[in-house]
């Protein structure tokens, strides 16, 4: 059976809203190298979308983020 990972960032556009959601809910969202490239990277993606107005930052699981 294959392994599948999670990407531990998350991007959206919703209806002129960026959802970006740190998805590493078993880490409790724990900054890590991943993460931070990720983030980085979804704030430039939707920073360069005409479409998007605003950014809403998000995390999956029982905590936002317990740092690095």
């Amino acid at each position: 059976m294959p392994v599948t990972i999670a990407p531990p960032v998350l991007v959206d556009l919703q209806a002129q809203v960026g959802v970006i959601t740190l998805n590493r809910p078993e880490k409790f969202n724990c900054i890590s190298r991943g993460l931070a490239d990720g983030l980085c990277a979804g704030i430039r993606s939707l920073e360069a979308n005409p479409a998007c107005r605003v950014v809403l930052l998000k995390a999956n699981g029982k905590h936002f983020c317990t740092g690095a």
